[in-house]
């Protein structure tokens, strides 16, 4: 043990890569601070040194590392923040960044407590740390480049536990140039499928995804890929022109990692076509004399400019015309020799159309029926119409017959009281007769005819003696439940009319009602 010792007096622990980066861009302090870092550890009593390593193996693997965001993406001559955040409570003597070659590994920046920080010389202006403590070793790495790439290490060396480290792997990508051109050759109406526009995403890392708005065609894409992995994507949009596209609205829309939100370029179809012609001016009422008339050839064409040409199918060109671009004036009274076939030519660079216009002059003008009296006529008969149809359903509508007086008497509730089962046992043709001496002074007096239709007075007799029957048995129900009325209501009246009193009796009242 103590050959172990004063071997650890006599040689020096070797120097490590922290050591010797200062050398790069450190103060003399930082060497003097070495010296008496490394006469320190030289003057160690025997065995101290070998206990110190084996404690701090120990206590190091239960050492948590600094928090780090594990995956970082980078955007090509941008910036990015490696952030390092060391929650530890013991005491920070050093912190520092390091990036890894493969087995090897390079100092980027250094943070000590007394000596300040220290930066790599290819790294400084590029390089700074965040913030100005111990405890936060976030850096910001400016204009990054495909050579930042790869993978960095945050180291913590604290006191008494030792060093701690965790790592962060940078991903650069690279945004896509995006542009939007028309295609090579031009867009004609009625040609075949043609090429309306080329969005490309030149030297995007990775691919970018182009996609198209417009409904109106296909779309066609390649990619290049170059030897510093970024890829070239060309995108086109092609169509069958038609006049009827001219002015609809394409959009290239491009997607990327390296963007923060999608990009879009619209292009505006231009169609070129022959032109489209119509002559239009004439009312059907021209006559004789009349003045300031003309026609007009209307022309849609793409592109311009177009030419107007008017000349006259049947017969010379009469005086008084004048050709001026698309229309054609009549500036004399007209007369029959303006009556013909009138053509008007329209030429652009895709071709040549045409339209024409027969005329013809009348002796005299025709009335025009105006449009609000056409409208009024319709109006009217409409209305019309339907007056009648209510009228007619009123006359169609059947009548319900109105009851002769008679029935209504006889329907009439009787306050008489009804005779007894026995004095009701008389023969039909009896009670007919009396019934007809009962009603013959109310048939005279309100002008009833046909008195002798027996088979009238049949039926009427039939719904009496239904309606007495029915009256029989509510009587009896009233003198079941009220006695006093059998006695008083019908003793009276048997008291007034004493001549009635027999068998075959007969009770009407017609003049009687409830109230």
């Amino acid at each position: 043990m103590a050959a172990v010792g004063a071997a650890l007096r006599v040689s020096p622990a070797p120097l490590g890569r922290r050591q010797l980066f200062p050398a790069a861009g450190a103060s003399p302090r930082w060497w003097r601070w070495q010296q008496r870092r490394r006469r320190a550890g030289s003057a160690l009593p025997p065995g101290l040194g070998l206990l110190g390593l084996v404690f701090s193996r120990f206590c190091c693997s239960a050492l948590a590392g600094p928090v780090v965001d594990p995956h970082v993406t980078a955007v090509w001559g941008k910036k990015v923040a490696l952030k390092c955040i060391i929650d530890i409570n013991e005491t920070i003597t050093q912190v520092s960044w390091e990036k890894i070659y493969g087995k090897i590994s390079e100092t980027i920046a250094v943070h000590h407590p007394e000596y300040g920080i220290s930066i790599q010389e290819k790294y400084q202006g590029r390089v700074s740390f965040k913030n100005y403590s111990l405890t936060d070793a976030t850096i910001i790495l400016k204009n990054v480049s495909f050579s930042d790439a790869g993978e960095y290490i945050c180291k913590a060396v604290t006191f008494p536990l030792g060093n701690s480290q965790s790592s962060v792997t940078v991903t650069v990508l690279v945004e896509p140039v995006v542009s939007l051109t028309k295609g090579p050759n031009p867009l004609i109406d009625g040609a075949n499928q043609t090429i309306a526009a080329i969005c490309t995403a030149a030297t995007g890392k990775p691919a970018a995804e182009i996609d198209w708005e417009g409904g109106l065609g296909e779309m066609e894409s390649s990619s290049t890929l170059f030897p510093n992995e970024t890829v070239t994507v060309i995108s086109q949009y092609t169509i069958v022109p038609t006049r009827f596209a001219r002015g609809r609205r394409i959009t290239c829309i491009v997607r990327h990692p390296a963007l923060e939100k999608e990009i879009r370029f619209s292009h505006v179809l231009d169609i070129q076509y022959a032109p489209e012609v119509s002559v239009t001016g004439y009312d059907g009422n021209w006559f004789i004399g009349r003045e300031n008339v003309q026609l007009r050839c209307n022309a849609d064409a793409n592109p311009l400019p177009m030419e107007f040409t008017w000349t006259r199918l049947d017969g010379q060109w009469p005086e008084g015309l004048l050709s001026v671009n698309n229309t054609l004036q009549f500036s004399s009274p007209l007369t029959y020799n303006y009556t013909g076939t009138y053509i008007c030519k329209v030429t652009n660079s895709l071709g040549q159309r045409s339209d024409q216009k027969t005329i013809y002059i009348l002796d005299m003008p025709f009335k025009q029926t105006s449009s609000v009296a056409v409208a009024g006529a319709v109006i009217g008969a409409v209305l019309a119409l339907f007056i009648i149809t209510i009228f007619v359903t009123v006359l169609l509508t059947p009548r319900k017959k109105r009851p002769s007086y008679l029935d209504k008497v006889i329907d009439l509730p009787p306050t008489h009281k009804p005779s007894s089962h026995e004095e009701r046992a008389f023969s039909l043709p009896q009670k007919e007769t009396m019934i007809q001496k009962e009603h013959l002074g109310l048939q005279s007096q309100y002008g009833e005819k046909d008195t002798g239709d027996l088979q009238h007075m049949k039926s009427v007799n039939e719904r009496q003696l239904i309606c007495e029957a029915e009256e029989l048995q509510e009587q009896q129900c009233l003198q079941h439940m009220y006695p006093v009325y059998q006695q008083t209501y019908y003793k009276n009246w048997s008291s007034r009319h004493p001549e009635d009193s027999g068998c075959g009796r007969v009770y009407i009242n017609p003049r009687e009602h409830y109230v």
